[in-house]
């Protein structure tokens, strides 16, 4: 996850979704996470928390909340309350984690979330807040004779939409990660590591 001149690592809130359901948990599981040696959270997947509560135990624990993932509804129906969570948690950056599944495979639908993401992504720019799109491997379906990712980026600039580039996913995908990490410099702030392992099944020919 990236600061103003440097890159620092933190830890995504979803990995650990199942212990972060209360403010009980969720303040003992900052805790622990401080202990192993991460400094910030990207919130995800919490359960239905206080804002005030999430930013008191955020100070308490000193795990500074710098990005976080929220549904795309919330962007579109509950963009004063998001703002205002952003500032409460001091957080520069807001990501969508998935889209529903129509924008990936309805005609024109890659269209639309643009249109829709141009006032939401200009509002949260006025309040300091930038707005990134996280990728799986579903978006490398094939869309107006490019990948559905490459023509996301291509049709919205820079200014309306960053790169959350998740680097397990491009792998799943049947892509080299380096690659669009390069594609997509200058528009990055974050960036997400996950481990990617190939598992080789042994095979017994018969005789």
């Amino acid at each position: 996850m990236e600061n103003t001149n440097s890159y620092t690592i933190g830890v995504q809130l979803y990995t650990v979704r199942e212990f972060t359901q209360n403010i009980d948990d969720f303040t003992k599981t900052l805790s622990k996470l401080r202990k192993i040696g991460y400094e910030n959270v990207q919130i995800s997947g919490i359960g239905p928390l206080s804002p005030r509560e999430v930013a008191q135990a955020l100070l308490d624990e000193n795990m500074p909340c710098v990005a976080t993932h929220m549904p795309w509804d919330r962007f579109q129906n509950d963009l004063d309350a998001v703002i205002e969570e952003h500032k409460l948690w001091d957080c520069k950056h807001a990501a969508i984690g998935m889209l529903p599944v129509d924008y990936y495979f309805e005609d024109g639908w890659l269209e639309k979330f643009i249109e829709e993401l141009i006032p939401i992504s200009k509002k949260l720019a006025e309040a300091g807040i930038d707005f990134s799109y996280h990728n799986h491997h579903h978006e490398f379906i094939p869309y107006n004779g490019k990948l559905w990712l490459e023509e996301l980026y291509d049709q919205a600039s820079p200014e309306v939409l960053k790169a959350e580039i998740d680097i397990y996913w491009i792998q799943s995908g049947g892509h080299n990660p380096v690659d669009w990490i390069k594609r997509c410099t200058g528009r990055q702030p974050l960036l997400h590591l996950k481990d990617y392992r190939v598992k080789i099944t042994r095979v017994t020919m018969g005789s």
